[in-house]
């Protein structure tokens, strides 16, 4: 139980994340679209490198989901960070 409620946690973060993303890449326009795009190519080319690693050398990448909750992290808060920006630089 305990190794599914951790499995549940580290992959709801990243797909939050990612999903908060989208979702800005698809309302934002212009710079603002590039700045929501960064985040999820943080969070794949994390993911793929992980995997890569991983074939080539099961035993060397096996703290793959730290690594990814830290990228995660700091994606989150660039997004958020982008967002903040973009609203104190709208007119109204």
């Amino acid at each position: 139980m305990a190794n599914t409620v951790g499995l549940v946690i580290l992959l709801a973060f990243p797909l939050g994340v990612a999903i908060a993303a989208v979702r800005a890449a698809i309302r934002w326009k212009g710079g603002w679209r590039t700045a929501a795009i960064l985040p999820l190519v943080g969070i794949g080319g994390d993911l793929l490198f992980s995997y890569y690693s991983g074939r080539v050398d099961p035993a060397t990448h096996h703290l793959w989901p730290f690594e990814l909750m830290t990228v995660s992290a700091i994606c989150a808060v660039f997004l958020m960070a982008a967002a903040s920006l973009r609203k104190g630089t709208q007119h109204t």
